[in-house]
């Protein structure tokens, strides 16, 4: 299957999916298709997360508390 992004070798850390581990993530139209330690399909776009965090929800994590 060829996928619009295949994020390979990013840590994923997911609490609500109990994973924390290195994963593939392959996303078409917007939404994650699959989530597998090692995705063998072709993708438009590839990116290299080898050393990296990959977490769902963490858009912005500025806050101002009074």
């Amino acid at each position: 299957m060829t996928y619009d992004l295949l994020v390979k070798h990013g840590f994923l850390v997911d609490p609500s999916q109990g994973i924390e581990d290195i994963q593939d993530i392959a996303i078409s139209n917007g939404k994650v298709m699959l989530v597998s330690s090692r995705i063998n399909g072709s993708a438009k776009e590839v990116l290299d997360a080898t050393g990296m965090i990959v977490t769902p929800g963490l858009i912005d994590l500025h806050a101002h508390v009074y």
